[in-house]
């Protein structure tokens, strides 16, 4: 630990801090305060097509709807910074990778928004992961360890189902089996 002109402070600190991080949920009393509730806010609705070509309502399409929509609320700067709020191609291509990777075993995963405005999505259980980075333009990446923490997959995505995308889907339901098993 550094001291800073007698303070004690992290390593990495500076003499000249940022104010404090804006609180979304303040900023978002204040535009309604403002502008009123016809202020609207991007949504997105997830529909599972079953096997007889009916939309039904699964557990995990209700989750990352949920999840994305949280995320979609985020405005400019919510990082305390200069991150851009979630882009539509993220969303988009996130989705899309979700459909290919999900399977009724699938636990949900990990989501978060990156300061591009891309989304990241991660899956652990011990050493093995799965782990997908999607730009803000919709541009994804794949990398997939197992158990002993050797990479088995580590690809760009492209349009469609890749071997990547395979190996990635049955590392899901391994780790997922092994998740539910040691409840």
């Amino acid at each position: 630990m550094t001291l800073l002109m007698d303070q004690p402070v992290a390593t990495g600190a500076t003499l000249y801090p940022r104010g404090a991080a804006a609180d979304p949920d303040r900023q978002a009393a204040e535009e309604f305060y403002q502008q009123g509730a016809s202020v609207s806010h991007r949504a997105v609705t997830i529909g599972v097509v079953g096997p007889d070509g009916s939309l039904r309502r699964d557990w995990l399409a209700s989750y990352m709807e949920s999840q994305i929509n949280r995320l979609l609320r985020l405005g400019p700067g919510w990082d305390g910074d200069r991150a851009n709020p979630v882009a539509t191609e993220s969303v988009n291509a996130v989705m899309e990778v979700i459909s290919h990777l999900a399977t009724d075993l699938s636990l949900p995963p990990l989501l978060f928004p990156l300061p591009d405005g891309g989304l990241q999505l991660e899956w652990h259980a011990g050493r093995e992961s799965v782990e997908v980075e999607v730009d803000a333009s919709g541009n994804g990446h794949l990398l997939v360890t197992d158990e002993s923490g050797t990479i088995v997959a580590n690809a760009e995505l492209e349009k469609g189902v890749s071997d990547a995308l395979d190996q990635a889907r049955r590392s899901i339901d391994h780790l997922s089996l092994r998740l539910q098993r040691s409840r």
